[in-house]
């Protein structure tokens, strides 16, 4: 029998919450780092896996999400390679009773789409949202523990019995209509003929849409042509942005790399700060994994402690050119989990789900984890008037900061340091 854990991750433009100031005062309580190993790690893994002229990206929120709710119904060594997965094992603050902390950290209820951001998101241009919703998709003939279909409620995986034996074309056609509409049509038919099937006994999916203005917009008429050196050292003509405003930004020397900071829109209603964290290693890194681990090992605290010092920098000048582009980004997490430690998942007689259900030992295990993410990342925003007043304010010309080559690129939530999205841009002309 098959488990299938869809993990969809759609990013439009950029991002903010609808929820109230409080909205992670557990996550508060809790300490950032294994959410930032997690993130580094599970980005190393799918890296490995990839070709190096490609687009990376992922969303720890939703994978993260979709573990978490596996965890609650798993047992024994299975149970274990999960947490060990998530990095939770290594954090001072987690326990096993602790668990549904970090299950509400991913599963927020702020996050579950609310009427007006469903207006937002029908809404051609407004400021910062973000909406996850999970859903169980568990056959009919199963009988499911009340314990875990509870606890999956309360944390935001929502259960729905369908028939998938006999009528696998239905069920995959509901499955995909729920994805689209959770991502305002913009993805349809995610699930391919194949996916589902006779013997799927459970489909765990996971959406996270995502949309936010810069604080300080890029002009249109400042977009021009212009040379993006590829990893193969072939070069592309891509569009590039370009601001002068006031920045974040951070030189670091070991290893050698360029990190600005774009913060997003924060709403009045909203608590949460966001900011896009680009970060672009010298012309010397040819594998991005390599200047990753140099950087976990040779940088305090790792990718934590860059946080740290550009989030507490002053502000400067800066001529700001980042490239303009669309990705889309289809992952096969199978092997990245796999080389993270969560092995038993995927195999029958090792997976051990049996907090889910009563019927059976071990009747399935996970079949197939895929993930797939959507970025648009352009030069809208909602505050348009007094943008480009620095222009004439000063007479030295200010330092420039050029994103030419490929860099990691973080979708950031500054208050807890939480990473909602990580990737790699190696060639922006990918559609």
């Amino acid at each position: 029998m098959k488990l299938y854990f869809v993990l969809y991750a759609f990013f439009i433009y950029q991002f903010k919450t609808t929820s109230a100031k409080d909205a992670f005062k557990c996550r508060a309580e809790h300490s950032s780092e294994a959410n930032i190993k997690f993130s580094v790690s599970l980005l190393q893994n799918v890296l490995q896996r990839e070709k190096g002229g490609s687009n990376v990206m992922i969303s720890p929120l939703a994978v993260g999400s979709g573990l978490l709710t596996l965890l609650v119904g798993s047992k024994g060594i299975t149970r274990r390679q999960i947490i060990r997965g998530l990095k939770l094992d290594q954090s001072p603050e987690y326990s096993m009773a602790r668990t549904p902390c970090f299950l509400q950290v991913y599963n927020n209820k702020a996050f579950q789409p609310s009427k007006k951001a469903v207006r937002l998101k029908k809404a051609s241009f407004e400021p910062t949202i973000l909406t996850k919703a999970t859903k169980l998709y568990a056959d009919k003939r199963l009988k499911y523990r009340k314990a875990f279909i509870r606890k999956s409620a309360f944390y935001g995986a929502g259960l729905e019995r369908i028939d998938f034996r006999s009528s696998p074309y239905k069920a995959r056609k509901k499955i995909n209509s729920w994805i689209s509409e959770q991502t305002s049509t913009k993805i349809k038919d995610f699930m391919q003929p194949g996916m589902i099937s006779k013997n799927t006994n459970l489909a765990l999916v996971t959406t996270v849409y995502f949309k936010a203005a810069w604080e300080t917009v890029f002009m249109d008429y400042d977009t021009r042509q212009g040379i993006f050196y590829k990893p193969n050292r072939k070069t592309v003509s891509i569009q590039f942005m370009e601001n002068l405003s006031f920045y974040r930004t951070l030189k670091l020397k070991n290893p050698e790399a360029d990190i600005l900071e774009l913060p997003y829109k924060t709403l009045a209603e909203s608590g949460l700060e966001t900011s896009m964290i680009l970060i672009m290693p010298s012309k010397r890194y040819n594998n991005m994994n390599t200047f990753i681990s140099q950087m976990s090992e040779r940088q305090k605290n790792g990718l934590n402690g860059i946080f740290d010092q550009i989030l507490t920098r002053r502000k400067t000048y800066y001529d700001v050119i980042i490239p303009k582009f669309n990705v889309t980004a289809d992952h096969d997490l199978k092997g990245a989990l796999k080389g993270m430690g969560v092995k038993n998942l995927f195999y029958r007689y090792n997976a051990d789900l049996s907090n889910m259900y009563f019927k059976g030992k071990r009747p399935f295990s996970l079949d197939t984890a895929i993930h797939k993410t959507v970025m648009s990342v352009n030069e809208r925003g909602t505050e348009v008037a007094g943008v480009s007043g620095f222009r004439f304010g000063f007479i030295v010309e200010p330092p420039v900061m050029r994103f030419n080559r490929p860099f990691l690129l973080v979708i950031l939530e500054k208050s807890t340091k939480s990473i909602l999205f990580i990737g790699r841009i190696s060639d922006p002309s990918l559609q």
